[in-house]
């Protein structure tokens, strides 16, 4: 969507602000900018120029547009993983109008990370809280025996049905499992992408990719 040579970039810009005139009905942009709008959209390596978020920052503004916000990982690109060099920044995002946001009030934006490529998808879903998503596979984890709270959480699924029979004990069981063990890992990865250590960034990828198992 924008141009990767930052001095074309004023063209997409002046590509963009005019939209808004074009025609008073709610309107979104989703895609991969090339840009930045905060300095919290990279990690690593050098500063980005102020000249060029200050650009963008009013280019949205004269487009009136809002940037919607993104849940999950908070990077949709990367560069040199696992190493001292390691970059990331958020190219991909979605801005809409005031109108739209209200015609789509249970909207929700997500990133999707990729383990293949070095950029990450941004799926929207309009109604979030009308989707309904098919049952996944149940992984028992064996990192996980090695956290004491796990048997709270067998007990806790146990005790809460007595009136169920062996299978309905072990399919709420199960569920309760995937759960904990994905805000386990999550909080885990969450945590440990703050500090950019050799040890963390290893950690971070083995917690990733033990992640990426559970949701798949």
């Amino acid at each position: 969507m924008g141009f990767p040579k930052r001095s074309k970039r004023k063209n997409s810009w002046n590509s963009l602000s005019p939209l808004a005139s074009i025609s008073p009905l709610p309107w979104l942009c989703i895609g991969d900018f090339n840009y930045l709008l905060y300095v919290s959209d990279k990690r690593g390596g050098a500063e980005h120029p102020m000249s060029l978020l200050d650009g963008f920052r009013d280019t949205i503004d004269r487009s009136t547009l809002i940037d919607i916000p993104l849940c999950g990982h908070q990077f949709t690109w990367e560069r040199s993983r696992g190493s001292d060099r390691w970059i990331q920044e958020r190219l991909g995002r979605a801005m809409a109008t005031k109108d739209w946001m209200s015609l789509w009030p249970r909207h929700k934006l997500f990133s999707l990370v990729s383990t293949v490529s070095d950029h990450s998808s941004v799926l929207l879903v309009l109604d979030y809280g009308s989707c309904s998503y098919g049952e996944k596979r149940f992984r028992f984890e064996n990192a996980w025996l090695a956290n004491s709270n796990i048997h709270l959480v067998v007990e806790e699924s146990w005790s809460a049905s007595p009136s169920f029979d062996l299978l309905s004990h072990i399919e709420r069981c199960g569920k309760a499992l995937h759960e904990w063990g994905r805000r386990l890992n999550g909080n885990q990865l969450s945590r440990i992408q703050n500090s950019m250590d050799e040890d963390s960034i290893a950690q971070f990828v083995t917690l990733q990719n033990d992640l990426n198992s559970l949701i798949s």
